[in-house]
C-alpha cells in the first residue's frame, strides 16, 4: 500500500466497493497520517492524540465536503458511507484504547 499511496495512486488501495463513494481530500488525511504512523524510528511517528485529531479532521472534511458540493440526495448516500466507515466498532474500540478511563 505503501509504494502505491507514495505514487499518490489512492485507487489501489481503496477499497473496490467504495469507488466515487468516498471523500479523496479526506481519504489522503488518513492515508497520510497512517503513513507517518508506520515511520522506522519511534520519534518520527505521532502520538496518539495527533492521530485522533487527524482523523477527527478527515471527518470534519468528508461531511463539510460532501454537504457543500452535492445535492441533498447524494450528500446524503455519501455521508452515510462515510459515516459507517468512521462509525466501524473496531475504530470506536481503538480510539477509546487511546483514551482510558480514569481509575
Amino acid at each position: 500500500a505503501r509504494r502505491h499511496l507514495l505514487k499518490g495512486n489512492h485507487e489501489s488501495v481503496a477499497d473496490p466497493n467504495l469507488v466515487g463513494r468516498y471523500n479523496v481530500p479526506s481519504f489522503w488525511k488518513v492515508a497520510d497520517t497512517a503513513l507517518e504512523c508506520t515511520a522506522d524510528k519511534g520519534i518520527k511517528r505521532p502520538n496518539m492524540n495527533s492521530v485522533v485529531n487527524e482523523l477527527k479532521e478527515a471527518i470534519a472534511m468528508c461531511n463539510t465536503m460532501w454537504n457543500s458540493e452535492f445535492s441533498n440526495s447524494v450528500a446524503q448516500q455519501k455521508s452515510e458511507a462515510c459515516v459507517s466507515f468512521y462509525n466501524n466498532p473496531l475504530v470506536d474500540e481503538e480510539i477509546e484504547a487511546i483514551n482510558p478511563a480514569p481509575r
